[in-house]
């Protein structure tokens, strides 16, 4: 069930509520003072993902894992022929590209 973090405006005192999401809506919380003057404190509020945590390296070993040496082979080949590629397009003002020297880019 989560958490919700609140702060009471009459008070200034902060305090948690476990809600559902169904109650959330529904219920009216009051502050230990009686208040309902609360205001929800965002950034206290954490939100857990049970699962693995997902993040584009860890979504990207594992759809590399399920790849066969083929598959791996064949996108590494595209990305260094983007890579290799030289750049005829027009920049907008002020910026710049990257140059090689000895194979290696360099700003």
């Amino acid at each position: 069930m989560p958490t919700f973090t609140y702060m009471c405006n009459s008070c200034n005192k902060i305090f948690e509520k476990q809600l559902s999401f169904k109650e959330y809506d529904t219920i009216s919380v009051l502050c230990e003072c009686g208040s309902n003057d609360l205001q929800r404190d965002f950034q206290a509020d954490v939100a857990t993902v049970v699962e693995s945590q997902k993040t584009v390296g860890s979504l990207a070993n594992k759809n590399t894992s399920r790849m066969s040496d083929d598959e791996k082979e064949s996108i590494n080949r595209k990305n260094n022929a983007y890579l290799n590629k030289e750049f005829t397009g027009k920049l907008p003002e002020g910026a710049k590209t990257f140059e090689k020297k000895n194979g290696k880019r360099v700003l």
